[in-house]
């Protein structure tokens, strides 16, 4: 013990030794190191100084120039042109105004922008030229600095310098440009001059200062803490304050910065140690930064730490040999007796495999070597936070107040391991009861069980496994090494036993499984045959298929749908022998099982009676491990009767269907005739019109036309009286007479008498005609079904529509060309067929009316306004009808529709859209003809009606 404390006091004292002189000599260092780097810092900072005076020198030439003084943007802008293109630093130079507005060499006046509240601005128009802050063009978006110079009305001059000659001369150059002619007062600020730079010149610039080390870098912050120039264009681009950086040491070197301070300070940055030197620049509120990594700065150290690494592991490893050299007799002379005893209780511990055996084996060795009150192994359960005592030695006197020791232990030890835990990678120490963190009410229990110290041997065998060797002792015991040592020899071995009495354990287990397995495995493919039964009893067609479409396995589904035996088909080609027929290729099909692994779908197949049957089929590719298709399971089922039900149920759908179309149709043919119901109402009672009106006018011009015959008699005869008068009593005789001969010329009357008479006959046989054309018309006085003259027909319809064919407009007259064949009478219903020509001339006569009653065009200036009405008699057994017209036509896209109901190209209110149509049902279904259009806009239209000559 006391060669102990000699060596460590010799040890202590060398080291205090040379702790300090390494301190002194490493701040002497440092303290030069850091002076340097401050010193390179200012350097950077006099460069860019530098810089920023050339660029102020600059701007303050060209501001003194004539052209820009004269605050003429038509003067200025040629010389600012040519002094951007020779001066490389700036991108825009710009003429500002006092008010603030301002032109640019980039876009002239800038319109709606003024810079009068820039604080660059106000400094300059105050007279001092200055460098601004970074800041964003108004008229650009460009992040830039400005560097401002007043223009004066006259340059600076030094009054003594100018002679009185030279003076004048000045003053008369001054009255020309309208300046003050006293070049000697003091110049007033006419406008500012700014030059205006990108502000990564100023990173540019950072770059090629040449006193920075590679390894290090310089930033500059302006007066709000923001960088202007950084070698990180992440940080640039971000434009955030140094401030509001959450690393607190960068922000407080920025502040320090910003106050235009100067010193170097080491900081922790982006996860690594710096130095950081700093100073201000002079020529614009701005600071520079210059960062060196730690190691770089304190590079010179590096010689003086390893030197004192040296010494320090020399001192050391001088200590270890001197204490070991002092431990070595000690351990040797121990050696032997703790070799001795943990062999003895190795041999005892591994002389039995079982767990419990070799646990009692080495708690009852340990009390018996150490000399305890009791010793005992525990399992500890983590969940419950409880101990488990399996085994223990024990030389207590029980007492009546703990008649069980180990209950008592369970109890109340585990109150120790939870408040004052044990790590198994701790130094294995007794403890005594009395300095635990247990409450005076628990260590009073311990106390009258005669319990004063203990120790936890922690035996962390895995994970899930957490035991404790407990020591008990009613005496004081001191830490000893030897029995330390002892102890951690023995958790050692009892960590080997017990990991071996597991595996031995697992190894029973492993063996009771793998019987337990034997058993299910034989349960398991007496299951799998009672399943197979089952798949084999299915009603479902179950086929296993090779690659190769043979078939492996056959059930009695499949015997049942397709007559087959399994001894019949097994490793025959399964849609050779069905004879399968699939909904599309079987290449398709198999493409589509390879890809996705199943297919469905339904397959006609043959049976062995030559049955043709529809299956509904699954298919499932089988795979094995390695992802091979070996085999292929396909389930059918047998769906005919099902598809014959949806064939019935799909025809049955086809005649429902069919009855709603003849409904539609139906529905149609009761519009049409519903439609001609109400024409051939119209018309006959039109017809019953006509036949009145024929006939209330015929009686009284039969009479008129009746009695012209005898006037004309008795005329005559009064003439010839009045001329046997004349010859035998001269009028001259008489003066009376021959004065009323004058009075009524009765020459005249005798001459024109006579042709009133033929004029009143024409009128009446006039009438008479229109009486037989409306007769002929209304055919009242017909049969339905009778053999007619169709021009008769024609003439009458005709005859009553002559008062529409006169038009309105320059023409007065619609020209009708009849170009009649020679018809024979022919079986007709005459009404029906007079109501299709007239409503096909009523449609002739709207359409030429709508034609050429239109403004004058010189088509129609050009051309007549004619209906041709031709007939002909084709083959001796059809009348063919032809209507043709020159007026407006119809569209293409209308004739489809000419012979709907209800379809009119007329206004609204001109037409009702059932006159075509029911004239197509009088001539296709009355007469059995046809009748159709060809017709062509803007050209005219011609109908065509087809009957034959006799019906039936």
């Amino acid at each position: 013990m006391i060669s102990k404390l000699i060596i460590a006091g010799a040890v202590l004292t060398v080291g205090i030794v040379s702790g300090i002189s390494y301190g002194l000599v490493r701040s002497i260092i440092l303290t030069s190191s850091q002076e340097n780097a401050l010193k390179e810092a200012q350097k950077a900072s006099l460069e860019i100084d530098q810089w920023l005076t050339e660029l102020r020198s600059q701007v303050e030439s060209i501001a003194n120039n004539s052209d820009v003084r004269s605050m003429k943007w038509s003067e200025a802008e040629p010389f600012l042109q040519l002094e951007l293109d020779r001066l490389p630093d700036y991108y825009m130079l710009s003429l500002v105004n006092v008010d603030g507005s301002y032109y640019t060499t980039s876009v002239g006046f800038v319109e709606n922008q003024n810079i009068f509240d820039r604080p660059h601005f106000q400094k300059a128009i105050a007279g001092q030229t200055n460098v601004s802050q970074p800041i964003i063009s108004r008229s650009t978006g460009v992040y830039q600095i400005s560097v401002c110079s007043p223009i004066l009305s006259v340059p600076p001059l030094n009054r003594q310098s100018l002679s009185s000659e030279q003076t004048s001369i000045r003053a008369q150059s001054l009255n020309s440009l309208n300046l003050p002619a006293d070049p000697l007062n003091k110049p007033t600020i006419r406008g500012v001059l700014c030059g205006l730079l990108p502000i990564k010149n100023i990173s540019e610039i950072i770059e090629k200062i040449s006193n920075v080390p590679n390894d290090s870098y310089a930033f500059v912050l302006d007066l709000d803490g923001i960088p202007i120039a950084h070698p990180d264009p992440d940080i640039l681009q971000e434009r955030k304050s140094f401030f509001a950086d959450a690393n607190t040491p960068l922000a407080t070197l920025a502040r320090k910065m910003v106050k235009h301070h100067e010193g170097i300070e080491l900081i922790s940055l982006n996860k690594s140690w710096v130095y950081v030197a700093y100073t201000p620049i002079q020529k614009a509120d701005w600071s520079v930064g210059l960062v060196i990594p730690q190691d770089r700065l304190e590079a010179q150290l590096r010689p003086l730490n390893l030197l004192a690494g040296v010494i320090g592991t020399l001192l050391i490893l001088a200590t270890i040999f001197a204490i070991w050299q002092v431990k070595l007799f000690q351990e040797t002379r121990e050696r032997a007796t703790r070799e001795a005893l943990v062999n003895q209780l190795t041999e005892q511990i591994r002389a039995s495999l079982d767990l419990n055996t070799l646990l009692q084996i080495a708690v009852n060795e340990v009390m018996r070597v150490l000399g305890l009150s009791w010793v005992g192994f525990s399992w500890y359960h983590t969940e419950q936070k409880r101990l488990e005592i399996v085994c223990s030695s024990s030389s207590f006197k029980i007492s009546q107040n703990f008649p069980e020791i180990n209950a008592f232990i369970e109890e109340k030890f585990t109150d120790i391991l939870v408040s004052s835990p044990i790590n198994p990678s701790e130094k294995i120490s007794w403890s005594q009861l009395e300095k635990t963190q247990l409450s005076d009410e628990k260590k009073a229990e311990f106390k009258k069980a005669r319990i004063s110290c203990y120790f936890a041997l922690p035996i962390q065998v895995n994970s899930n496994q957490k035991g404790y060797l407990i020591g008990l002792s009613s005496a004081t015991i001191f830490n000893d090494e030897a029995i330390l040592k002892l102890l951690k020899t023995i958790r050692g071995q009892l960590i080997i036993a017990i990991t071996q009495a597991n595996l031995y354990k697992q190894v029973q287990e492993q063996v009771e499984l793998l019987n337990q397995t034997l058993l299910e495995r034989s349960l398991a493919e007496a299951q799998l045959q009672e399943k197979m039964e089952m798949l084999d009893r299915s009603s479902n067609g179950i086929i296993i298929l090779d690659m190769d479409k043979k078939i492996t396995y056959w059930n009695q589904g499949a015997e049942n749908i397709y007559g087959w035996q399994k001894a019949e088909v097994i490793d025959k080609n399964i849609h050779s022998l069905l004879t399968t027929i699939f909904p599309t290729s079987q290449a398709e099909v198999m493409q589509q099982l390879l890809q996705e692994g199943t297919w469905s779908g339904e397959l006609q197949h043959q049976t062995k009676n030559s049955q043709n049957i529809v299956t509904f089929s699954r298919w499932t590719l089988q795979r094995d491990e390695q992802g091979n298709p070996y085999a292929i399971l396909e389930i059918n089922s047998d769906i005919t009767e099902r598809k014959a039900a949806e064939t019935a149920l799909t025809y049955s759908e086809t005649k429902l269907r069919e009855k709603a179309t003849q409904l539609e149709a139906t529905l149609a043919e009761l519009q049409r005739t519903q439609a001609q119901v109400i024409q051939n109402e119209k018309m006959s009672s039109l017809g019953q019109l006509v036949a009145g009106v024929a006939h209330e006018i015929n009686n009284p011009v039969s009479f008129i036309y009746g009695n012209l015959v005898h006037a004309e008699e008795y005329m005559q005869d009064l003439v010839h009286l009045l001329h046997l008068y004349q010859e035998h009593y001269p009028a001259d005789s008489t003066p009376e007479i021959q004065e009323e001969i004058e009075t009524v010329d009765l020459e005249f009357i005798e001459e024109d008498f006579p042709k009133i008479l033929k004029s009143m006959k024409n009128g009446a046989k006039r009438i008479e005609d229109i009486v037989v054309s409306l007769r002929n018309f209304s055919r009242m006085d017909e049969a339905d079904l009778k053999e007619v003259n169709i021009h008769e027909g024609i003439d009458s319809t005709l005859m009553i529509l002559q008062s529409r064919l006169n038009l309105m407009g320059n023409h007065t007259q619609i020209e009708v060309i009849k170009n009649y064949g020679n018809l024979p009478k022919v079986e007709c219903y005459p009404g029906r067929l007079n109501q299709v020509f007239m409503n096909l001339l009523t449609n002739a006569i709207d359409a030429i009316q709508e034609k050429y009653n239109q403004p004058l065009i010189s088509e129609t200036q050009e051309t007549v306004p004619t209906i041709e009405i031709s007939t002909e008699l084709i083959e001796n057994e059809w009348i063919k009808i032809r209507v043709k017209d020159n007026g407006c036509g119809v569209s293409e896209s209308a004739q489809n529709s000419l012979f709907d109901p209800f379809f009119t190209t007329k206004p609204v209110g001109k037409g009702t859209g059932l006159g075509l149509s029911i004239s197509y049902q009088i001539i296709t279904e009355k007469h059995q003809g046809n009748l159709y259009c060809n017709c062509k806009l803007k050209e005219g239209a011609e109908f065509i009606i087809e009957i034959p000559r006799k019906q039936g």
